[in-house]
């Protein structure tokens, strides 16, 4: 067997002790005394902890069938132990371990995060993928095993690909605002209809939408092309803080400004608009709508109509009732929660 102790990261073996010391329940005060001053010695503790917990969270919250059978057994095999020998030092972290097998999900956090993050030269390690959803009107917050977080819209659905080497996300709908925390050695890819958008560490939102995929970014600077197979995939332009870019049929749009402060503004429940077209808003009111909102226009010309404009989602009535007002357009109740939009009809015919 590997002795993964010398190959561990000492700050995150660090991190993944304080964790467990303080899980004791019988952890004394100079103990909680010793970790505040730990986290004091420097910026970067802080976040390596915050890393260990996301790590720990996000694995007891994973459905344990999803975890590969071989993988689990020789995580319980051969990690185990080696977490044991580095846990050694400390005797109230070997207690709280050996108290925890009872519950697995503890056992199983500690010992497949720790391992996950040491790796292992003899090991071949699976990677662990994930799905999301969030429901129509609600959100879901996302802890992910490399302590980043991900706030994802209104009926909206991710997939999430985490192992040794790779951090990867694909947006197959709606929106998602990522905190992605910095690893230069894994850089942080989401993928999304017509963008590909890579990061290292930072804080911006991706929404694909109404046949529309737009990236803003809130913090930070991000790499954005078009995805594998469309034109020109292989540029790729840099998009930074106070910036948005669009992507409509594979076609890339010029990069814009946006207030950083309206990054993800939707995670409260604010839609902002500028110049957006009225298929994007509409694909957006869906996801807060109990019911559908279409656009019958065989022209095609009222759907890219634009809108500067902010609603309110959980009054998607509202914003129904002011469009007529901004745009030439009539709003239609077909049957109870089916609304259509049509053009307005040229002044003088009825």
């Amino acid at each position: 067997m590997t002795d993964i102790s010398s190959t561990v990261d000492p700050l995150s073996q660090a991190a993944h002790e304080w964790h467990l010391r303080l899980s004791d329940p019988e952890v004394s005060k100079e103990t909680r005394d010793a970790f505040d001053a730990w986290l004091q010695q420097a910026p970067h503790h802080a976040a390596a902890f915050a890393r260990a917990d996301n790590t720990i969270e996000a694995i007891c919250n994973m459905n344990p069938d999803a975890l590969d059978a071989e993988l689990h057994r020789h995580l319980i095999r051969e990690r185990l132990g080696a977490w044991w020998v580095s846990a050694g030092s400390h005797t109230s972290a070997r207690r709280w371990l050996a108290g925890a097998m009872v519950t697995g999900c503890a056992v199983l956090a500690v010992v497949f995060s720790v391992s996950w993050l040491r790796g292992s030269p003899d090991t071949e390690i699976t990677v662990t993928v994930s799905d999301f959803t969030a429901p129509v009107g609600a959100t879901e917050r996302i802890a992910l095993m490399d302590g980043s977080t991900v706030l994802l819209g209104a009926d909206s659905v991710l997939e999430v690909r985490m192992g040794p080497e790779i951090r990867e996300a694909d947006l197959v709908r709606g929106a998602a605002l990522f905190d992605v925390l910095p690893d230069a050695h894994r850089p942080f890819v989401v993928r999304s209809t017509d963008l590909v958008v890579r990061v290292v560490g930072t804080r911006f939102d991706v929404r694909s939408n109404g046949g529309i995929t737009r990236v803003a970014v809130a913090d930070g600077t991000v790499g954005v092309r078009l995805a594998d197979g469309a034109a020109d995939g292989g540029a790729s332009l840099r998009v930074t803080a106070g910036q948005q870019v669009s992507a409509t049929n594979a076609v890339l749009a010029k990069i814009t400004e946006v207030d950083p402060a309206s990054v993800g503004a939707w995670q409260s429940g604010r839609l902002v608009y500028r110049q957006a077209p009225l298929s994007e808003l509409i694909a957006d009111a869906n996801r807060y709508f109990e019911g559908s909102i279409t656009i019958d226009d065989p022209t095609g010309g009222l759907q890219l109509q634009t809108v500067s404009a902010t609603f309110d989602g959980a009054n998607i009535q509202r914003m129904l009732d002011m469009l007529p007002r901004i745009l030439p357009v009539t709003v239609h109740t077909v049957a109870p929660e089916q609304i259509v939009l049509r053009p307005q009809a040229p002044s003088g015919r009825n």
